[in-house]
């Protein structure tokens, strides 16, 4: 199997995976534990998620803001956060 074809079937189950963690009722602590775990790649793969499905930010602003304002992740939690933390009302 050729390196493309190999990237696009890792494109495919990430899709899958993505649809499943959605719609899985246990969502909001698994992003919860992602978000505050030591982990970097665990980190990542919530801040990615968020971006593609921002619905949950509000509900964790408290752990996206320590993210928000750290000099490791700012750059990646930065808009989600930043955004929720401005609006008015």
């Amino acid at each position: 199997m050729s390196r493309w074809a190999e990237y696009v079937q890792a494109v495919q189950v990430l899709a899958r995976a993505r649809a499943e963690v959605l719609h899985a009722p246990g969502r909001a602590e698994w992003l919860k534990q992602a978000l505050t775990s030591s982990d970097g790649l665990q980190r990542s793969a919530g801040l990615e998620f968020l971006t593609t499905f921002p619905d949950e930010v509000p509900a964790l602003l408290d752990q996206l803001f320590p993210l928000a304002i750290s000099h490791s992740t700012g750059c990646c939690a930065g808009p989600e956060g930043a955004a929720w933390l401005m609006k008015d009302g």
